[in-house]
């Protein structure tokens, strides 16, 4: 038998606090009590994760073993704060000092962070578990199948609109078989896997200004995704080596999307059907690596070329936002020599200066100034020197 147990915790913070500041303002329009502050996002966001958990291995013979797993998590989520122009911190406290909006008969609120417009928490926990089986037919070749589990926690929606909901965990379920293999006399290794991966009440993020001015998350349905990979290390030559690596998948909706219940309920068509496919998710990806070390100007050295190719993907879930990014690839290549403690490297990235759509993002509500294009960074030719103290 051999077992593992542990813990785990963890507390994360984010306190921030966007203004739009107009200098020439009236500072008795501003937020900020004697301020140039026309609008205001300051929270405080607290994030409780906390877990323990098992591992148990068994070897039932030299070539059959098993592992089974559990995990046991606890989450809270709290958000306190303001959001908002001067109006909606204008109102009066009642005798249980909570704040309601008036702006026509209530006074300002100074300071408009505590007016608790947004105060709210969260709570969970669950369980996960895991098992794997393996099977070693030799001393180099091992095939292995996998079942586990995975969470996200829930949290608050920071809009201060009534009847936002919370949202809750999400869960993949991850059904995979696979192999790793060691060839070619320790030369070669190769591995690979293929999967499928069910998402179920998948969070998703949408900012539509009909219902707030701030992303909204809410949880969607169920997504699925079909996929295989593989790795490969080649030492060709006792100087040459080759890597490459690939995945496809195939990742679409399995149920028809509506934004709400009210939507869903009144007929209309779905935003997304039932198959669409999953937006950010390239089917194909492709990664190749040659490296050849030699002796240059009487020092060990290289030379190496690194291809990657992404394919296109889609940029949104919503059928009538949605855009389609296309497909890239990227070269980079590099040159160096090392000697004991110290090295020398050229290198030139994206050497053919592509420019790929990373990410192209639609305000959606029809401004196309505020429409970007977020790509890669462009060729890059530079120097790198290292020394090694001892």
């Amino acid at each position: 038998f051999r077992w593992i147990v542990g813990g785990f915790t963890q507390k994360q913070v984010h306190d921030f606090d966007l203004q739009w500041i107009v200098p020439d303002m009236n500072p008795a329009g501003s937020v900020i009590q004697n301020g140039t502050t026309v609008w205001q996002t300051k929270q405080i966001r607290t994030d409780r994760d906390d877990a323990i958990f098992g591992e148990l291995s068994y070897d039932f013979s030299d070539r059959f073993s098993a592992t089974i797993g559990i995990r046991h998590f606890t989450y809270e989520n709290k958000l306190y704060g303001f959001n908002g122009f001067i109006g909606h911190c204008t109102g009066s406290f009642d005798e249980h000092n909570l704040f309601t909006e008036d702006r026509t008969n209530g006074t300002v609120q100074y300071p408009c962070f505590d007016t608790r417009i947004l105060d709210d928490s969260t709570a969970g926990d669950g369980n996960s578990y895991k098992g794997t089986i393996n099977f070693r037919a030799n001393e180099d070749v091992m095939f292995y199948a996998t079942y586990s589990e995975g969470f996200r926690s829930g949290g608050v929606n920071r809009a201060r609109v009534p009847g936002i909901p919370k949202y809750k965990p999400d869960w993949v379920n991850n059904h995979e078989i696979g192999w790793k293999a060691t060839l070619l006399d320790g030369r070669m290794r190769l591995n690979g896997a293929a999967y499928m991966l069910d998402w179920e009440n998948f969070q998703y993020a949408f900012l539509d200004f009909a219902i707030s001015n701030l992303t909204i998350i809410g949880n969607v349905g169920e997504a699925q995704t079909v996929g295989a990979e593989f790795d490969m290390s080649w030492l060709v030559t006792d100087s040459f080596n080759l890597s490459l690596a690939g995945s496809y998948n195939n990742a679409e909706l399995q149920e028809p999307y509506w934004q709400t219940s009210d939507e869903r309920d009144s007929g209309a068509p779905p935003r997304a059907p039932k198959g669409q496919e999953m937006p950010y998710v390239p089917k194909t990806q492709m990664t190749a690596i040659g490296r050849y070390d030699m002796e240059m100007a009487g020092f060990p050295g290289y030379l190496q070329a690194a291809v990657s190719y992404t394919g296109a993907s889609w940029n949104d879930l919503e059928t009538a936002l949605r855009t389609k990014q296309p497909a890239y690839t990227i070269v980079n290549l590099s040159a160096g020599i090392q000697r004991d403690d110290w090295n020398f490297d050229l290198f030139i990235n994206n050497a053919t200066d592509e420019r790929a759509t990373i990410d192209f993002i639609d305000p959606s509500y029809g401004g196309a100034l505020d429409t970007r294009t977020v790509t890669n960074r462009p060729r890059s030719i530079g120097v790198r020197f290292g020394k090694r103290f001892d």
